[in-house]
């Protein structure tokens, strides 16, 4: 499933999720985990399958298509002629390296946007309450807290839980957890309701 395939949960469009100080006083804290959110928890969350923007596509269409074009005006006595084994050999050479640069180019930018988000390494929780969980956002020091009726989907990869909510996302990485299958399960469990009001 990719990011843009997640549905928003009852409510989401009017009642966004919150941030708000430790709720220790009320009692209702059920389970805490703590750990280190890093930069590369942020790369995680990145590297998740997102749809690619038209423009995009546009973008890196443009970009083969030049690059077959160049392979075309380089002189003859270095690719051979036109549509002989010699030239195929060329031009598959160009598309392969402009693949290359193109994943060099995004591993890059990915890097600098996690760092971005995580500048350097800090204190995290995630924490289940009898009517929500709350958790570290990656975007801040803020942990936000998500009822049932406003978490849009959980996404599982190898190496971490992801809790969606429109632009929101609780981080929790599966090192903390003795038992991450278990918390999936909880989590879409907890996601369909019941819901405590609506909105």
């Amino acid at each position: 499933m990719t990011l843009g395939d997640t549905n928003s949960g009852p409510g989401q469009a009017t009642a966004p999720a919150f941030a708000m100080p430790s709720r220790d006083f009320d009692g209702g804290l059920l389970r805490r985990w703590t750990f280190i959110l890093t930069r590369d928890d942020a790369l995680a969350y990145l590297d998740l399958p997102r749809p690619v923007p038209r423009h995009t596509k546009v973008l890196q269409m443009v970009w083969f298509v030049a690059g077959g074009a160049c392979t075309g005006m380089l002189p003859e006595n270095l690719t051979g002629p036109a549509n002989t084994p010699s030239f195929i050999a060329v031009l598959l050479t160009v598309l392969a390296a402009q693949f290359v640069l193109l994943r060099a180019v995004r591993a890059v930018w990915r890097l600098w946007q996690a760092q971005q988000r995580v500048p350097n390494p800090r204190p995290a929780v995630f924490e289940e309450w009898i009517d929500c969980v709350a958790g570290a956002s990656l975007d801040d020091s803020n942990e936000i807290y998500l009822s049932p009726e406003l978490i849009g989907d959980v996404i599982e990869t190898p190496t971490h839980i992801f809790i969606l909510s429109g632009q929101n996302v609780i981080t929790l990485p599966k090192r903390v957890l003795e038992d991450p299958a278990e918390m999936v399960v909880y989590l879409r469990r907890l996601a369909k309701g019941p819901y405590y009001f609506d909105a």
